[in-house]
């Protein structure tokens, strides 16, 4: 793909918003929607090719438009949108196949419990599997009038599209006088649920916070967040935030970066860039890393993306002076391996306001990340990004094989590029190596000394990595079983018996630890187990320090568990009817008769009197209507809770079982 650099995206006096980012439809085309206050059109346009100009794809007639944002399923759009002459949360739904771009879109309204146009931000998002919108925005109401508050709504979305939305929640609920409140929201999927980083005035719009808000239980913890930044002295605004998840970089839990735009006790004057990222789903942060440095100019709307390779990329309006004249320009640095790269500008002098792709596929190698930015004549777009070339048939099992003809592959080149090496791995070893190839339709045959090898019934991984002109590689991963032929000698016969005998013996191994016996169970042991219907999984570990009122997590089990126990010891130096605290955490609903709540954790504790559920204790229940209360839930693969106890740190154990 070539380089596209300050392309007329739309033209006339459209502005872009930062949250309102480019989207990369199913079928390649790149959607992205732009504001023209001069005309009151909101207007959606698309790039169905690397190569061909943006056309009309829909608009909606409206006013006094303060914020919009964009998410996408498919080549379905979805939009949200706020104005200063309504209280209403609106909302937007089209296909970009079948819309008619000719005719004005109509919104609903999915939320009318604002103060008229009082609005300061807003953010779109879909989950992973592309069955809910997550929309959080910030608001003045009637319930809290003297400030912003974080609310948030969810959609559910149907099989034909349609979305149903719940109530608007209260993330935060502040009310004091003389403060802006919390504002500027943004959401991060994190393993398929969405946290919230909001701006925070803790003291005049001169100070501010970056607070860090998540589910807990059915309820936000918004006054009780974790913070990226906190008791700061000095304004901190505009955040924008990223989940990496492990798939793409490796790490145990993903990680979430953030940036922002602030200023701190050096350079007091004027903002510069900052980062921070937390590698356990936000509960940590590390120490924000300053970006730029200056007390001349402005750096500010600070934007983050990655791409297919991990590589993270920061982009925000950066000043300059080339010539004794202040322009705005789009500054840009990479995060590649460890480290952030030096900063560098895309061309184009006075372009304000970046709204930056992120591809939640992370499909694309990106140089420069696809990108709408604004001058006040028109709206424009750039970047450098590939697909890489694609192998079929796709990443696939291919069963058992029973010679050494594998498969046979046709590898299909990104438009206007060559492929210049394919590469073929057998279980991590070099089998082939093709440069600059002229066929790209190859069978792939596994020479008979590494077949000979192999041994019979384990899972073989083959990989055919292709890399092409534009420096990009994709793998295409196939994997095999080697099946012994029906008309096998008696070599072959014999290694297969033992390599047989190897397989159940493993087998044995993982069925035994499922089902929650020891290693080196028997088979009449697991079966006997089996017909008790005494069957459980099992996991134990530990924690090193509990901290009162701090969420612990443990998302790393091998299964969901049903009931999760947790052994606190009592704290180093003893407090009055303060010991040992249990904590249960169950889906189990009945338990306490009430079906509203959907999670259980409750604590008790062993004090001077014996085990208790004192008063302490019982605000560990999941209670219906306390936000931010000390509460736990089960996760897919493991629990999450938040301890309370008198005084003190404490070490703990726990088992889940299911």
């Amino acid at each position: 793909m070539p380089t596209i650099s300050n392309e007329i995206m739309m033209p006339g006096t459209y502005q872009t918003y930062k949250n309102a980012r480019p989207q990369l439809l199913s079928n390649g085309w790149i959607v992205a929607a732009v504001y023209a206050p001069s005309v009151s059109v909101l207007r959606f346009r698309v790039k169905k090719t690397p190569t061909s100009e943006w056309e009309p794809l829909a608009f909606m007639t409206t006013s006094n438009v303060l914020s919009w944002s964009l998410a996408i399923k498919g080549t379905r759009v979805f939009a949200t949108l706020h104005t200063s002459s309504s209280s209403a949360t609106s909302f937007l739904n089209f296909d970009a196949l079948t819309v008619n771009s000719t005719v004005s879109l109509s919104a609903v309204s999915i939320d009318n419990s604002s103060n008229s146009g009082q609005f300061n931000g807003e953010d779109l998002q879909i989950n992973d599997t592309g069955t809910e919108l997550h929309h959080a925005f910030s608001a003045k109401t009637p319930t809290y009038a003297n400030t912003f508050n974080i609310r948030y709504l969810k959609g559910t979305i149907a099989g034909d599209g349609s979305v149903t939305w719940t109530t608007a929640e209260f993330v935060t609920s502040h009310n004091q006088s003389g403060r802006i409140g919390c504002i500027q929201p943004v959401i991060v999927m994190y393993n398929n649920e969405p946290r919230i980083i909001c701006v925070f005035d803790n003291s005049g719009f001169s100070q501010n916070d970056i607070q860090f808000a998540y589910r807990v239980g059915n309820n936000w913890n918004g006054m009780s967040p974790k913070y990226l930044i906190f008791n700061n002295s000095r304004p901190q605004l505009a955040p924008d935030a990223k989940f990496i998840p492990k798939s793409i970089n490796g790490l145990s839990n993903g990680r979430i970066w953030a940036t922002w735009h602030g200023k701190d006790a050096t350079d007091t004057a004027k903002f510069n860039i900052f980062t921070v990222f937390s590698d356990d789903g936000g509960d940590t942060w590390s120490v924000p890393l300053k970006q730029t440095n200056g007390n001349l100019y402005d750096q500010t709307n600070a934007s983050l993306t990655a791409d297919k390779t991990g590589k993270v990329m920061l982009l925000w309006d950066k000043v300059e002076n080339p010539a004794g004249t202040n322009v705005t320009v789009t500054g840009i640095k990479s995060y590649v391996g460890s480290s952030w790269g030096a900063a560098s500008s895309i061309n184009g002098d006075d372009y304000f306001n970046p709204a930056v792709l992120f591809d939640r596929s992370f499909s694309l190698f990106m140089t420069l990340p696809p990108l709408i930015r604004y001058n006040g004549s028109n709206a424009y777009f750039s970047g450098t990004y590939f697909t890489g070339s694609s192998t079929s048939p796709v990443s696939d099992a291919l069963g058992n094989k029973e010679t050494p003809t594998i498969t046979s592959y046709t590898v299909t080149p990104e438009e206007n590029s060559t492929i210049t090496q394919i590469v073929e791995k057998l279980n991590g070893t070099t089998l082939n190596t093709f440069n600059n190839p002229a066929s790209l339709s190859r069978t792939l045959v596994i020479p008979q000394a590494n077949w000979d090898a192999l041994a019979f019934w384990f899972v073989n991984t083959i990989e055919v990595i292709v890399t092409d002109s534009n420096g990009t590689t994709i793998t295409t991963t196939y994997t095999f079983n080697k099946k012994l032929k029906t008309t096998a000698g008696l070599i072959e016969t014999t290694k297969a018996t033992a390599d047989a005998k190897k397989r159940i013996s493993q087998k044995r191994e993982t069925i035994a630890t499922q089902v929650g016996l020891p290693a080196g169970s028997t088979f009449d042991a697991i079966i006997a187990a089996t017909l008790s219907g005494t069957i459980m999984k099992v996991s134990r570990g530990s924690f090193n320090s509990l901290n009162s009122g701090i969420l612990q997590s443990v998302t790393n089990l091998a299964f969901r568990p049903k009931i999760v126990i947790i052994f606190c010891a009592p704290p180093a130096t003893p407090v009055a009817n303060t010991g040992t605290f249990l904590y249960f955490i169950t889906e189990d609903s009945q338990l306490i008769g009430n079906s509203a709540i959907q999670n259980l954790s409750l604590g008790i504790s062993k004090g001077d009197n014996g085990y208790t559920s004192s008063n302490n204790a019982d605000r560990s229940i999941n209670q219906v209507g306390t936000p931010g209360q000390y509460d736990g839930r089960i996760l897919e693969t493991g629990f999450e809770f938040v301890p309370f106890f008198n005084s003190g740190v404490t070490p703990a154990n726990y088992i889940a079982l299911a």
